[in-house]
């Protein structure tokens, strides 16, 4: 897998304004390991990751809608982790939809929400 491009952007001291998608999206990547990151303003309708086949988002701050685009913006999605991310929720009632052809493994953990729904032809058990 030598020939594979990985971004991981873990907790740093300080906090640094950096807008990450912007700057992944020049990246062929196929990994991305975000961890203590927020995700805001995700463009609808855009391919930022066409390449991303792995996606694992822990302790990350992003809103159900913004969730729901950043990973309609991986059409070649694998892999999706979401490890106790913060949701904002416009409602008392969190529900997050996806639908992927191409996902074959989801891994869930401390995730607080009123539904989960998962649309996705190749999950492998």
């Amino acid at each position: 897998m030598a020939d594979v491009d990985e971004l991981s952007a873990s907790a740093v001291i300080a906090r640094l304004n950096v807008k990450i998608l912007e700057i992944c999206r020049r990246h062929k990547l196929e990994i991305l390991d975000l961890i203590h990151n927020s995700i805001v303003g995700v463009e609808p309708n855009y391919q930022r990751f066409p390449c991303l086949k792995s996606l694992s988002l822990s302790y990350v701050s992003i809103s159900t809608l913004d969730l729901n685009l950043f990973v309609s913006a991986c059409p070649r999605i694998e892999v999706l982790e979401l490890v106790n991310p913060e949701i904002a929720m416009s409602n008392a009632q969190v529900t997050i939809e996806f639908s992927s052809s191409t996902l074959k493994s989801v891994y869930v953990e401390a995730i607080s929400l009123g539904k989960f729904i998962l649309e996705a032809d190749g999950i492998e058990s």
